[in-house]
C-alpha cells in the first residue's frame, strides 16, 4: 500500500464528532458512491493577513505505518479575503470569502488540493481563540511532488475550527509544506 493510500485509509479511520479541528473531505471519485474522510487536526493557528484578511492553517502529523521513521502530513490552509458579518451579511449557497488548500504530504512525495469555500468564524473577546466553520467548500487536485498519484480527485471539504492567534505558526508551517510540495518561493 502505497503511503499516501495509508493517509486515506487514516482519513477514514479517523473517528467523527462535533469537535473542533475536525475536517470532512468527501470525494466523488465514484458518483453514485461518494466517499468521507475525516481527520482531526492537532494543530490549529490564525493570524490576521498583510490584505486585512484571515489566514487559518491546521497541521496533523504523525509517523506512517510503512516505515515509522517517515512522517505522513495533512494541512489544511484558508485564506478569508472578506468576512461576513453574523445577522448582516445574507448567505447564499454559492458564496464564497475563503480559498482553500490541502496537501497531503508524505516526503518526498505529496499532493496538494486547491480550491474555495465559505468560512464563517467568530473571535474570543481577546482576539485570541478563533471558532470557526468551513462551509461549501470544494478542493481539486492542483499540485502532485515527487511521483505522486492524487489519493481522490475533486471534493468537497467541510468542518470545524478551533484556532489560537500565533502568525509564526502559520508562516513556519506554510512554508515548510509548501518547501515539501516543491512550491516557489
Amino acid at each position: 500500500m502505497s503511503v499516501l493510500a495509508g493517509v486515506v485509509t487514516y482519513l477514514v479511520a479517523a473517528g467523527c464528532g462535533g469537535v473542533p479541528n475536525r475536517i470532512l473531505i468527501e470525494t466523488f471519485n465514484e458518483p453514485l458512491s461518494p466517499r468521507k474522510y475525516v481527520t482531526h487536526f492537532t494543530e490549529a493557528y490564525f493570524a490576521r493577513a498583510a490584505d486585512g484578511g484571515l489566514d487559518i492553517l491546521l497541521n496533523w502529523k504523525q509517523p506512517t505505518q510503512a516505515d515509522p521513521t517517515q512522517e505522513m502530513q495533512q494541512v489544511v490552509f484558508a485564506h478569508a479575503f472578506w468576512t461576513p458579518r453574523p445577522g448582516t451579511t445574507r448567505a447564499e449557497t454559492s458564496m464564497l470569502n475563503a480559498t482553500l488548500r490541502l496537501m497531503i504530504l508524505t516526503p518526498p512525495t505529496g499532493v496538494g488540493y486547491a480550491g474555495a469555500g465559505f468560512l464563517t468564524f467568530t473571535l474570543s473577546r481577546d482576539g485570541t481563540v478563533l471558532d470557526g466553520t468551513i462551509e461549501s467548500g470544494e478542493l481539486a487536485p492542483a499540485t502532485l511532488a515527487g511521483g505522486a498519484t492524487p489519493p481522490f480527485g475533486p471534493a468537497r471539504i467541510s468542518g470545524r475550527i478551533r484556532a489560537a492567534e500565533d502568525r509564526r505558526r502559520v508562516v513556519r508551517l506554510l512554508q515548510e509544506a509548501e518547501l515539501k510540495l516543491g512550491l516557489p518561493r
